[in-house]
């Protein structure tokens, strides 16, 4: 009969423990000490970690400001340059529109000219409506003729051309007659009148 083995309980792990001194000292090697990360920072170093920090957060927020009025300013520049862009083209507009309005006010006067002592009938009749219809368009842009006969003499809306002697002091340097009328547009003189004015006698070279 065969004889059975006896039975082998399974022996339990030994339980691992954390080296001591004594352990390290026996093996011949030195224990290296434990060192916490919050090691050595007392309540001195703390504060001048946050104080370091406060004044970083307060430099970024005065770079920030200072970038902000720079964008606000390089704007405001942008608008006012839009501006004077958008102002001078519209005065460049009016110039190059007033010198075409001057040529349609010369045709105006030769007409004037034709229409001088000549005697009614049919032909004088129409040239005397394209006038009147040429006018009429003048208005309509905008350009307005200047009154200056009877007014003090202007050199900024008016050329004299010519003098004429008066004992009346009261009417020196006033408009005496005026030999091509002058127009405004927009405000602007497109054609300067041509005027002759009365002059003292009295200022006259004798």
């Amino acid at each position: 009969m065969r004889k059975r083995a006896p039975k082998q309980h399974p022996i339990a792990p030994k339980e691992k423990r954390a080296a001591s001194p004594e352990d390290a000292s026996e093996s011949g090697t030195e224990a290296k000490p434990t060192v916490r990360p919050d090691a050595g920072l007392g309540p001195n170093r703390e504060t001048d970690t946050i104080e370091t920090l406060r004044k970083e957060r307060d430099a970024c927020l005065f770079e920030a400001q200072r970038l902000a009025q720079a964008l606000r300013a390089l704007e405001d520049d942008s608008a006012a340059f839009r501006q004077r862009l958008a102002q001078e083209q519209e005065r460049l507009i009016d110039l190059d529109r007033g010198q075409t309005l001057t040529i349609l006010i010369d045709a105006i006067d030769e007409l004037d000219r034709c229409l001088i002592g000549a005697q009614e009938d049919p032909l004088v009749e129409g040239v005397r409506m394209i006038r009147d219809g040429l006018q009429n368009r003048l208005a309509d842009f905008g350009v307005e003729a200047m009154e200056s006969l009877g007014t003090p003499f202007d050199p900024r809306t008016a050329e004299a051309v010519g003098i004429v002697a008066t004992t009346d002091r009261r009417k020196d340097a006033v408009v005496a007659d005026v030999l091509q009328s002058g127009y405004r547009f927009r405000g602007r003189v497109i054609r300067p009148a041509r005027v002759r004015v009365f002059r003292s006698s009295n200022d006259l070279p004798s």
